[in-house]
């Protein structure tokens, strides 16, 4: 079995003998708090990301088509022949 010397020591390694750990400073709830208010910064980063994107998908597929309806003019000039 555990010799003296052994038990002896383990018991000063038991949590009565251990300085008590101290209490956060905050609550749960308020954790919890910062957690959603980070998200949703993230969040409306996010949304900002793909409102810029879109702006830009919106202003390339204007200006094809502005390319496309000039060449199509073109052509009928032309004579439906394709412009190089």
């Amino acid at each position: 079995m555990l010799s003296g010397w052994y038990t002896k020591n383990l018991s000063l390694l038991r949590a009565s003998h251990l300085p008590r750990r101290r209490q956060p400073a905050h609550h749960e709830k308020e954790t919890f708090n910062w957690k959603r208010r980070i998200e949703c910064f993230l969040a409306e980063g996010r949304e900002a990301e793909l409102e810029r994107k879109i702006g830009q998908l919106t202003m390339e597929n204007d200006f094809l088509k502005k390319v496309r309806s000039f060449e199509e003019q073109q052509a009928a000039v032309n004579g439906g022949a394709p412009s190089i």
